[in-house]
């Protein structure tokens, strides 16, 4: 589950950043090392740092305010995700 999280902050990086620049990005290997550093410091709580450290056309898209908002709801719909499927493994089927 842990990784399903890891590549839904990827995507969610990686689509917020091209929305903001507007430009067909080309994933490279030093684009994906910074987004696994993005996300290590999301895993870290360090939100407010993934914002200071973005480029400036993203951050003049979106507001750090934005940012923390947008970050800690996806972060909730990932922890009731991953509280939906432990219940899912637990709860036994009945079949009628």
């Amino acid at each position: 589950m842990r990784h399903t999280i890891k590549k839904l902050h990827l995507t969610l990086g990686v689509l917020l950043t091209l929305f903001a620049c507007g430009d067909v990005v080309e994933v490279t290997p030093e684009l994906r090392e910074a987004a696994d550093g993005y996300l290590t410091l999301l895993d870290r709580g360090q939100n407010e740092e993934v914002w200071h450290q973005s480029a400036i056309i993203f951050k003049e898209s979106v507001t750090l305010d934005a940012w923390l908002k947008q970050v800690e709801q996806l972060k909730t719909e990932c922890r009731e995700m991953q509280l939906g499927s432990k219940i899912q493994r637990i709860t036994p089927r009945v079949n009628m």
